[in-house]
């Protein structure tokens, strides 16, 4: 269930974010765990747009670190990505 206040914090910030924030978080929520590269590729966009739009998620807090994966293509370690719902703190 979610809470009212978490629906409308994210109606506001999706009124804010750009199609292509939208874009990116609507991704991640359709396949769970995924990284930059990966998105940039099922978005056929350039890794430089979606390095930006995963930050400002991160910040919004629609989008949290899911821990460390390996690239299949370069085998490099690279930070996982998840959906997350955003908190609000009580004063």
């Amino acid at each position: 269930m979610i809470q009212q206040t978490s629906l409308v914090s994210y109606q506001d910030t999706k009124i804010s974010m750009g199609t292509r924030g939208q874009q990116v978080l609507d991704h991640i929520r359709k396949v769970g765990v995924t990284y930059n590269r990966r998105i940039a590729q099922a978005l056929r966009l350039p890794i430089n747009t979606i390095t930006p739009r995963v930050l400002e998620l991160r910040q919004a807090g629609l989008v949290r670190f899911a821990g460390h994966g390996v690239d299949e293509r370069t085998n490099k370690r690279v930070m996982l990505w998840q959906a997350g719902v955003k908190s609000h703190k009580r004063k």
